[in-house]
């Protein structure tokens, strides 16, 4: 299961970037040198006001207004490289500011706050500044007041102070024009954002475990989304044992929900789901399903055996789940097919590079596939099918595993000569509840598979055409 709160941050072994929004003569007096005991001196920065920090800069981004839509305190903003050691220690004393002790929270000198992750989105109304919220993550901000502010004094802890206005604006401007990608490649010029690996009794600190939950009270009624999207952000993670396996002609891992069963061939938790099975798949059951635990059975994600290759999909994975998936599931290439707004791309891009992953982008837009760009990624999807044929392991996955997922993996497995029922019949064996979204009928509009068996047959219609 994705984890519903971590901390995305451009960091390494020794430091970790937080980013702050000041004054022109503040940002110019700390850059100068490189520390806020200069502004301190001139007598515009204090060391006894609450002040916050946050690793996410498109967070960044909407609290100042690209500095350029809200007030003049925000119009720089500063990249400060902390002490990574020294950072995690400061969170080790943090105060969570929900769901604690309220009297406690005012008297910490660490606060930490969990809100929606904000992506970049050049559609969003004004009040929103080109931004979204992200409801499948929660994002940290961290306040500091009384003696962690005075940290921010001491050079063995800021490290380096860095004016990153310009990429801010550059973003800003790229958006405004409607490139998102131009707008990401602006704001991350050198590397992207990812979770970072954190201690474990940091991680419970700061309540990093937690399950998804509905939107809280700061949110208005239209932002949030059906109960039935949240329910699928949260499931519990599958420990239960995999039987032998038990397939369709196909290769399908025949459904099951309980029973007798083996031990587990392999278990890896994915996002906001489950994958699990070997080689060739499994069923759920055995012997955890019989201690009880919850297992929400339709966001179990399998393999289903695609000519040499082998198919599966979910939500978007952290940098440690698809750690986990190449080394317990021999997941080989993972097919993104979120935008490059979507805070998550660069996350799955970064660290299919550093784990030796293929990575294939075919963004899409969503379930429409009314974006402009979208039917450019739908032809590239015989790539997939071409994946699979080589003997590739492939991971398939949008946000939340549904929509776009189901699309793609359809139009894969009718390239791959599978019939229309066969090819539903796959997605449901790769994942109940992608398959159900893939099919729900909605009134006046046409289902994902409709949509979908329509690119297939301006395809295999072209290649017709080509053969003649």
């Amino acid at each position: 299961m994705r984890p519903f709160r971590e901390i995305r941050a451009i960091y390494s072994e020794a430091s970790v970037r937080v980013y702050q929004a000041y004054s022109d003569e503040i940002a110019d007096l700390a850059v100068a040198a490189n520390s806020f005991s200069a502004p301190l001196a001139a007598g515009c920065w204090s060391s006894t006001r609450m002040t916050w920090i946050k690793p996410s800069a498109v967070w960044m981004a909407y609290r100042c207004g690209w500095t350029t839509m809200k007030d003049k305190k925000q119009a720089r903003v500063l990249a400060l490289d902390l002490s990574r050691e020294r950072f995690e220690k400061l969170l080790m004393a943090a105060t969570l500011s929900h769901g604690g002790d309220g009297a406690s929270c005012k008297e910490s000198t660490v606060v930490v706050q969990w809100d929606p992750e904000r992506d970049m989105d050049a559609a969003a109304d004004a009040k929103e500044v080109l931004t979204r919220g992200n409801r499948e993550v929660r994002s940290i901000q961290i306040g500091l007041r009384g003696r962690a502010v005075e940290m921010l004094l001491d050079p063995t802890f800021v490290l380096r102070i860095e004016d990153v206005t310009g990429d801010f604006r550059n973003a800003q401007a790229a958006l405004a024009a409607g490139d998102a990608t131009a707008a990401a490649a602006q704001l991350w010029p050198r590397e992207a954002e990812i979770p970072m690996e954190l201690p474990t009794a940091l991680r419970a600190v700061l309540a990093m475990e937690k399950e998804s939950e509905a939107p809280p009270h700061t949110t208005t009624e239209g932002d949030c989304l059906p109960p039935k999207r949240l329910r699928s952000w949260g499931e519990q993670s599958l420990k239960a044992a995999l039987p032998a396996q038990e397939l369709s002609p196909r290769g399908f891992p025949k459904a099951g929900r309980g029973g007798e069963g083996g031990e587990a061939e392999s278990v890896a938790n994915g996002v906001g789901n489950d994958i699990v099975g070997g080689k060739g798949g499994g069923k759920v059951g055995g012997k955890g399903a019989a201690r009880g635990k919850a297992v929400n059975h339709k966001t179990v994600s399998r393999w289903v055996q695609v000519g040499a290759g082998r198919l599966t999909a979910s939500g978007a994975p952290s940098a440690a789940k698809l750690h986990e998936l190449r080394a317990e599931m021999g997941v080989s290439h993972v097919v993104t097919l979120l935008r490059e707004t979507e805070s998550q791309c660069p996350t799955v891009r970064a660290a299919c590079a550093r784990l030796g992953l293929g990575w294939t982008h075919l963004p899409l837009s969503g379930a429409k596939l009314a974006d402009a760009g979208d039917k450019a990624s739908i032809e590239r999807i015989p790539e997939l099918v071409a994946l699979l044929a080589a003997g590739e392991s492939v991971l398939v996955h949008c946000a939340a595993g549904m929509h776009r997922t189901g699309i793609s993996c359809y139009i894969a497995l009718r390239l791959a000569g599978w019939s229309v029922g066969e090819a539903v019949d796959g997605v449901r064996a790769v994942r109940e509840i992608t398959h159900d979204e893939l099919v729900l009928e909605r009134r006046g509009k046409p289902s994902c598979q409709e949509t979908a068996e329509a690119f297939v047959f301006t395809m295999l219609s072209a290649k017709s055409r080509q053969i003649a």
